[in-house]
């Protein structure tokens, strides 16, 4: 997948700042993982997409917070178009194929979709069983501003 991904940033496009080892005590650095990011990487649809997501605050980086519901109004175009992006590159068509060939999930593309946006947008408990957060925070590591 990595091999058809035409999306893929290349390593002049951003620069990741790891830190030290941590070791058995570790305390946080307070620093950006990400120190630069080349704006061209943006134009590409997935990565707009994304970037649509992270300017417009669609998820709220605390977990005890209420998230609005995916499924309706502004949230919902949104993470639609995000949606479309990735379904229509190469790298989400591999994965289709496989989970097809494994039995895992449907051939139909369009209940696929379905089947996603519930799994990656739904909402469920990470702090109390009143609050909704999005599963999409765990799979696609939204980062926190």
């Amino acid at each position: 997948m990595r091999k058809g991904d035409a999306d893929k940033p290349t390593s002049s496009q951003y620069k990741l700042a790891w830190g030290s080892k941590l070791g058995s005590n570790p305390k946080p650095s307070g620093a950006n993982l990400m120190t630069s990011v080349t704006e061209s990487l943006f134009t590409k649809p997935v990565n707009a997409a994304l970037k649509k997501v992270y300017d417009n605050n669609i998820y709220v980086a605390d977990v005890c917070t209420n998230e609005a519901d995916y499924n309706s109004g502004f949230k919902k175009s949104i993470l639609q178009d995000l949606l479309t992006a990735w379904s229509s590159t190469k790298s989400f068509s591999l994965m289709h194929d496989y989970l097809v060939k494994k039995g895992k999930v449907s051939s139909d593309m369009n209940s696929f979709k379905q089947f996603l946006t519930t799994f990656w947008f739904d909402t469920y408990s990470r702090c109390s069983r009143t609050r909704r957060k999005s599963a999409v925070r765990d799979h696609l590591q939204v980062p926190s501003k």
